[in-house]
């Protein structure tokens, strides 16, 4: 089991922690990366349609041959696909090409949106993510632990101080851009 340097607020250490196995843990950036997948799938909602959207309208087609004719002069997206009566032609909005028609390929309510993760494999990218947060010097992991009186700061000019006497402004620099 390795040790971690317990650091006060100026950087010096004070002593020594004994560090959990987790971060021994190997790092699996793959892993990692399905188990943020599999959280970031479940803020989605399924989609839908109304199963009569462009089907609540009149509109129908009229033209000079409305009644009692025999389909000719007449383009194939225009021919209606119902019979009625009398020859009469029946309703063109059921079409998906027509205007003011039903949409072709609507959004399927049954779409699988959850992308699922085994428990033990979620477990796993844990423990990779939570190693791959600590930084190796020398092939031992060497964690960044800091004693109870950092709870007592309380402004952001004094905890960027302590920022930089850990030694921590390089990591930081690209977050925060007022660093001095």
């Amino acid at each position: 089991m390795s040790e971690a340097d317990i650091l006060s607020l100026d950087g010096r250490s004070k002593g020594k922690l004994a560090l959990p196995g987790i971060f021994n843990e190997e790092v699996r950036p793959e892993l990692v990366m399905r188990a943020v997948i599999a959280e970031n799938t479940r803020k989605l909602q399924p989609q839908g349609h109304y199963q009569l959207a462009g089907m609540q309208t009149t509109a129908a087609y009229y033209g000079k041959m409305s009644s009692y004719r025999s389909g000719r002069h007449m383009g194939v997206a225009i021919r209606p696909r119902e019979k009625l009566a009398h020859g009469a032609q029946g309703k063109v909005r059921i079409i998906p090409s027509a205007r003011t028609g039903k949409r072709a390929h609507p959004h399927m309510v049954e779409k699988h949106l959850i992308e699922e993760i085994n428990r033990k494999e979620y477990q796993k990218a844990l423990a990779s993510a939570i190693s791959a947060t600590v930084i190796t010097r020398d092939g031992k992991p060497n964690p960044i632990v800091v004693s109870n009186e950092i709870e007592s700061i309380g402004k952001t000019k004094e905890m960027l101080k302590v920022f930089n006497s850990l030694g921590l402004k390089d990591e930081l620099t690209g977050s925060l851009c007022f660093l001095s």
